[in-house]
């Protein structure tokens, strides 16, 4: 894990959704219904145990999933998830990816039209099912 690629990879997938949380905290809590859903990954996952690949990202999205935990703790009256796409067909994921980018966005948002406020603060994969932190 080189220091400068583990710095970028947290400031990306880390403070750069807290910057954004930030910013907007103020007209998210105008909604009727707030929802912020932060984009992380099963390789966030310490419960899944998938092993030393990927060391800066994995850190990056277990920081994200413990940061929403923490949003949804400050504002009960808005609901956060951190949802993991699944492995999309994305230039990250590469054409042997399960799942087409399409239909990850549909499963999302289905999902996130449906959650519930005891739904805040959970990691769970794009059909709602929880994760292991």
């Amino acid at each position: 894990m080189p220091f400068a690629a583990f710095q970028r990879t947290l400031l990306s997938n880390v403070i750069g959704p807290t910057l954004v949380y930030q910013h907007f905290h103020r007209f998210l809590m105008k909604s009727p219904r707030p929802v912020v859903a932060n984009i992380s990954s099963g390789a966030g996952s310490i419960g899944m145990d998938l092993g030393a690949s990927a060391g800066a990202y994995s850190v990056s999205k277990s920081a994200l999933n413990m940061l929403t935990y923490k949003m949804a703790k400050e504002n009960p009256d808005a609901i956060f998830v951190a949802l993991s796409p699944g492995w999309v067909k994305t230039d990250m994921g590469g054409t042997s990816a399960q799942i087409e980018v399409a239909d990850s966005v549909k499963s999302m948002i289905r999902l996130l039209r449906n959650l519930k406020p005891q739904d805040s603060g959970l990691f769970m994969n794009r059909e709602g099912k929880p994760l292991p932190p």
